[in-house]
């Protein structure tokens, strides 16, 4: 009898660390710790002690950008859910402060206005455990720009004992993502997601690698008009100011189907592929599980522009199931790919992730953007 009530014990404190209370279904965890102003008069950052875990600094997003997401943030979905839908926001917002602050807000947003989702935001690494992911339809990678992003934060500062229980509780973890995936959900990856990771099959299934960046203000075009996640964008461009990835294998228009690019007519050749290949958003499938990858989102203005929020509502909606489109790669000759033959000889980029360190000791997983 002791050893039984010993395991439910366990069970209901596994449970209580791991699945966060329920909310509506148009609604998200409320973990906004109250904001504090620092003596010597620099941006108001929360109380540590009350920090959530995707927010351990305590990072306080400018009230006037949470403003300018609400005032953008469409109010309806992109279509019906076929049932209510839960999605988990995956990041740590000091590894990419405004980016991840920025796309947790948004992503709160969305699912109060549209009721498309209910969102749980959380950067603690046994969220993504399968007991936990068992309740939720899709995963949102939100600016996970670490080398070993399953780790805990504080990896370094642990024990050896309890680094290595933490490594080898990383493999089942990055199973269990990647599991999920393949069995039929969804996952979605914005803009850091595909940064520094020193996961091979992560990225395999993500349908890229950074392999470089520039900042600019620059056209992106919609490849795909008639593709259900480009409706909420219209036909032809929009410019946009941000940090665009270069990406480098695995990505492949053989692999992926790219719905947004540079446009080449309007922005200027960066020449960093020889092949003119300047991918900003594509959608795949991984097993029986969807993906879609937008990699706008480094600065704000990404996070209070209508059309981009609109087709990032329209890429979670796809990872959940509720949006049908077809997904299967269109190949380097469909219409609105880049029409440059690439030049003999010449190599594609070398993903950043390339030599980087895979000894938890050595990298504690926390490699900050460019």
């Amino acid at each position: 009898m002791r050893s039984f009530l010993a395991g439910l014990f366990e069970i209901a404190l596994a449970s209580a660390l791991l699945c966060p209370p329920a909310v509506s279904a148009a609604g998200s965890r409320n973990e906004e710790p109250p904001k504090a102003r620092s003596p010597d008069g620099e941006s108001p950052r929360a109380d540590p002690s009350s920090a959530p875990s995707w927010n351990d600094e305590g990072f306080v997003l400018p009230e006037s950008v949470a403003k300018a997401i609400e005032s953008a943030a469409p109010a309806a979905p992109v279509v019906k859910p076929a049932r209510p839908r839960k999605v988990l926001a995956y990041g740590r917002v000091p590894t990419h402060p405004e980016s991840a602050a920025a796309c947790f807000k948004a992503l709160e947003i969305l699912a109060r206005k549209t009721g498309a989702f209910e969102v749980v935001l959380s950067g603690d690494p046994e969220a993504l455990a399968p007991e936990s992911l068992a309740a939720f339809d899709a995963v949102v990678m939100n600016n996970t720009h670490e080398g070993r992003p399953l780790l805990p934060r504080n990896f370094g500062d642990l024990s050896a004992e309890r680094q290595k229980a933490a490594v080898g509780r990383e493999t089942i973890l990055k199973k269990s993502l990647l599991d999920f995936v393949s069995g039929g959900k969804g996952i979605v990856g914005i803009h850091g997601a595909t940064a520094g990771v020193g996961w091979k099959e992560y990225l395999e299934m993500m349908g890229g690698d950074y392999a470089d960046h520039f900042v600019d203000s620059v056209w992106v075009r919609v490849e795909e008009p008639g593709n259900p996640l480009c409706a909420g964008i219209g036909a032809g461009s929009l410019q946009v100011r941000d940090e665009f990835y270069i990406f480098g294998e695995p990505y492949s228009r053989k692999r992926v189907r790219v719905l947004l690019s540079l446009d080449l007519e309007r922005t200027k050749d960066p020449g960093k592929r020889p092949d003119r290949d300047y991918p900003v958003s594509w959608i795949r499938r991984h097993g029986k599980g969807r993906v879609f990858y937008g990699s706008l989102g480094h600065t704000y203005d990404a996070y209070v522009s209508p059309q981009v929020l609109r087709h990032y509502l329209a890429g979670i909606q796809f990872a959940t199931g509720d949006l049908e489109a077809e997904a299967e790669p269109r190949g380097a000759g469909a219409p609105g790919a880049p029409t440059k033959p690439e030049a003999p000889g010449a190599a594609e980029p070398k993903p950043a992730s390339e030599g980087e360190p895979r000894n938890p000791e050595a990298d504690p997983g926390r490699r900050r953007a460019p």
